[in-house]
């Protein structure tokens, strides 16, 4: 087991929860995004009663159980089993938490998100959720979430090898899903008439091709054009058809085919010098995008 970060709030103070074991952290990785956590638990019953300081979204990766708990003067009782999502939100407590799995077996294990309000602050710029429109607890089957929150935890296995644009736009994609899938009621939201300008796009564009390198954040492109990052992501995909972080691994891409055809490095040199990880993130984004290795490439162009 790791030392994980996620706590709950227990007799007015912040701790983890005794029955629950962190197995991995995204603490533990260069991930720029959200915390994420893969837990598990094996007790039939939690010592004390939990409160989520912030909200929090869980998807269940194995087990099957049936969890029943008090809040709010009120009994719940849910089937949680393999890809089921359940929020909690901010001041959300669970008093007389137990579980009850097939025959002895309680086990279970699940990925949780912490929605940290202050990076939602950071890569928004005053750009609200409506947090206060969420219910305040969800357990329902959301393929969706459970699929950016695949994406997430698979992201952090490998190391965070895509770079910070890509953990940080999973990141705020999840965010805007739950705030608009889980909310119980949807008041308006304020219009945003900037835009990405020719020029602003340019200069985006620029710092990325000059940077292909380097691991730049989200948060670094929305400066240059003084956007949050989140208005950043939805008017650049706007403007270009395509997301800043598919942007950057085409043109690293494009690079290292031109990289490649000259044939003074080697596969795993050109990979790194244009801003991948590793020889084998190179390949398989590189086979991703044009259908063919690397190696394969250099065959078919004759170089």
């Amino acid at each position: 087991m790791v030392e994980g970060r996620l706590r709950y709030h227990i007799d007015g103070k912040f701790k983890k929860c005794p029955e629950m074991n962190c197995v991995r952290s995204s603490a533990d990785s260069s991930w720029s995004g959200l915390l994420v956590e893969h837990q598990e638990c094996n007790a039939r019953r939690l010592s004390v009663p939990i409160s989520v300081y912030t909200p929090r979204l869980l998807v269940i990766t194995r087990g099957q159980v049936t969890c029943a708990w008090r809040a709010g003067g009120q009994q719940h009782k849910n089937l949680w089993k393999p890809g089921r999502v359940i929020f909690l939100n901010r001041g959300y407590q669970l008093d007389n938490v137990s579980f009850d799995g097939a025959g002895f077996d309680v086990s279970w294990e699940y990925v949780a998100i912490e929605l940290d309000e202050s990076k939602r602050d950071i890569w928004t710029r005053g750009e609200r959720f409506p947090e206060t429109a969420l219910a305040s607890h969800v357990v329902a089957d959301d393929t969706r979430a459970a699929a950016l929150v695949k994406c997430m935890y698979d992201e952090i296995v490998s190391g965070a090898s895509s770079g910070k644009v890509y953990g940080e736009s999973l990141s705020l994609a999840l965010m805007s899903y739950v705030s608009d899938r889980f909310a119980s009621s949807h008041p308006p939201t304020r219009s945003i008439h900037r835009g990405l300008s020719t020029p602003k796009l340019r200069r985006v564009q620029d710092c990325i091709l000059a940077n292909l390198a380097s691991d730049i954040s989200l948060q670094d492109l929305a400066a240059l054009v003084d956007l949050s990052p989140r208005h950043l992501c939805r008017s650049f995909k706007q403007a270009t058809g395509t997301s800043p972080h598919q942007y950057i691994v085409r043109e690293r891409i494009e690079r290292s085919k031109a990289l490649l055809r000259m044939g003074n490095a080697s596969v795993a040199e050109v990979g790194l010098s244009v801003g991948f990880s590793s020889q084998s993130h190179f390949t398989d984004a590189f086979h991703k995008h044009t259908g063919t290795t690397p190696r394969g490439f250099l065959r078919q162009s004759g170089a």
